[in-house]
């Protein structure tokens, strides 16, 4: 959900599918599969629901994860992915999510050496201003839809700079706001790089 109150709730431009490599599709699928072994959380009901949701293989989840990009995808109609190092779009959707480059950037990463993704549009907003293009006088931004095996995960309502990987038994670290935290918005966090798969590319105008 788009939930920040001082932003406008902008709007979607484009949608486009992401068709990931083979190899990448083939990894997560294991890593999810090794996940479920492990866990058996197919059919229970979420931890903190109302009893009637419930989890699918690996208790995997849709996820928002804003990053920068140097070229123009998404916004040309040939959906061609660049070969620029330093665009981090094209990066994802070629090679997934790598955990060498976090760290790299301004990006204050609260629970550590891990991948961040979140279920607010708006959060994610907040860390794609390198998204930001001019495209015939009109500035779009875009965020990525992820597929993400979140597993067992473990709750934390405070920072954990010094994670480089979840706590004994668990799969990923669900940051949750609350009263005596200091978060506002969801995000979850993973550690192993099969963990996520890019899906969606979505192209919005900027507010």
């Amino acid at each position: 959900a788009w939930k920040h109150p001082h932003k406008l709730t902008p709007e979607i431009s484009k949608v486009w599918k992401i068709y990931c490599t083979e190899a990448l599709v083939s990894r997560y699928r294991l890593y999810r599969e090794e996940v479920e072994k492990q866990q058996q959380l197919a059919g229970k009901p979420f931890p903190k629901g109302d009893g009637k949701r419930l989890m699918s293989a690996g208790n995997e989840q849709r996820r928002f994860h804003g990053t920068k990009m140097s070229c123009l995808i998404g916004l040309k109609n040939d959906g061609q992915v660049c070969n620029d190092k330093s665009c981090s779009v094209c990066c994802i959707i070629r090679e997934g999510y790598k955990l060498r480059f976090v760290g790299t950037g301004t990006i204050f990463s609260r629970f550590g050496r891990g991948i961040y993704f979140s279920g607010t549009s708006s959060k994610s907003d907040d860390y794609n201003d390198g998204s930001l293009k001019d495209f015939y006088g009109v500035s779009y931004k875009v965020m990525i839809l992820n597929k993400v095996v979140v597993g067992k995960g473990h709750p934390l309502t405070v920072d954990n700079m010094t994670l480089t990987t979840p706590p004994p038994g668990y799969d990923s670290v669900l940051g949750e706001p609350s009263q005596t935290g200091n978060l506002n918005y969801d995000e979850i966090v993973v550690y192993r790089e099969e963990a996520s798969i890019p899906q969606y590319l979505i192209v919005y105008k900027a507010q």
